[in-house]
């Protein structure tokens, strides 16, 4: 081979090498942005689980209020006539009045039930009012759990890697945002 030909390899071969790199430089680059996204997913699908525990007790509680108190049920069928009214005349699509009915009911027995909530961050991540809990775990107030929740998921987005699901848990825990309940005698106190 002459030495033009040979000149002509070694700058295909640096053609080759520098585009290597760039491709490498490019999946490093991506691979650490869906990095960072997994871990935010973690801390986003914790936080979703102790909000759908929370709902899904407000509306039993919200149930039992009618249950006991007759007078709420007017209420809320009145906010679900009006989101479907509201919901129809907007869209004029049947299903979406019948969505929006449903859901402003389902609102509406939420609120009949909120209270004060708390948060066991045991395996089992129960969410409980306030009021019902018993002693012998560790409860924490449902605000200062979100709070340490949202602190988590901007340290992931920092690029902070958490691990498993039982680490993220035991990240919040470690949390100085956390607020535990305590109990004495049949108070509580905060």
């Amino acid at each position: 081979m002459t030495r033009i030909g040979w000149e002509r390899r070694i700058a295909d071969f640096k053609q080759e090498v520098t585009q290597i790199r760039l491709r490498a430089s490019n999946s490093s680059i991506n691979f650490h942005e869906q990095q960072k996204q997994a871990e935010c997913l973690k801390v986003q699908f914790l936080t979703h689980e102790l909000e759908a525990k929370r709902k899904s007790l407000a509306r039993n509680r919200g149930l039992d209020s009618f249950a006991h108190n007759k007078k709420n049920l007017p209420v809320a069928l009145g906010i679900a006539a009006a989101a479907s009214v509201f919901a129809g005349i907007v869209s004029g699509d049947k299903y979406t009045t019948a969505g929006a009915g449903i859901s402003g009911f389902n609102g509406a027995l939420q609120g009949l039930g909120e209270t004060d909530w708390v948060v066991c961050l045991d395996r089992q991540l129960t969410v409980r009012p306030r009021n019902s809990i018993t002693a012998g775990r560790v409860w924490f107030t449902w605000h200062s759990v979100r709070a340490a929740l949202d602190e988590l998921e901007q340290q992931a987005q920092n690029g902070t890697q958490l691990g498993n699901f039982e680490a993220v848990i035991s990240e919040v825990r470690r949390s100085k945002r956390l607020v535990a309940v305590i109990m004495q005698e049949y108070k509580i106190i905060t």
